[in-house]
């Protein structure tokens, strides 16, 4: 339920949390309630990292929060490959953190962080050869 929430969040406010979140006074000119649109995202992000924390554990959530967006920085062009490169970042780090857990008996959430931070550095000499 939480996931469905947030994806209607995320398709329906998407374009006015940008431009909040980039420039204050042109969208408040825009007719934006931006205390509101960043007091939304603030509580979204609060029930997530509260839910998800007894689930995976701190460690998981904040390298979950920065790394998979750090490392899209790194080499998109644009936000919707921005986006896109975060999601599948995150997701992809998630799942083989998970399975490189159950093959070789690691910790779940140090595999999950360890393959997160690789993608990072990784994508930190992709940007430095181009």
């Amino acid at each position: 339920l939480i996931l469905l929430g947030l994806l209607v969040l995320w398709i329906t406010s998407f374009n006015q949390m940008m431009l909040s979140s980039v420039h204050q006074a042109l969208a408040d000119s825009r007719g934006i309630r931006v205390v509101w649109k960043n007091f939304l995202f603030t509580a979204a992000i609060a029930v997530v990292v509260t839910i998800t924390m007894t689930w995976v554990g701190l460690l998981v959530i904040n390298a979950l929060l920065v790394l998979p967006g750090a490392a899209a920085r790194n080499v998109a062009r644009n936000l919707p490959q921005y986006h896109l490169v975060s999601v599948l970042g995150g997701v992809v780090c998630g799942i083989g953190g998970l399975m490189v857990s159950y093959y070789l008996g690691t910790s779940t959430g140090a595999s999950i962080t360890l393959l997160l931070a690789l993608w990072f550095f990784l994508t930190l000499l992709l940007k430095r050869t181009r």
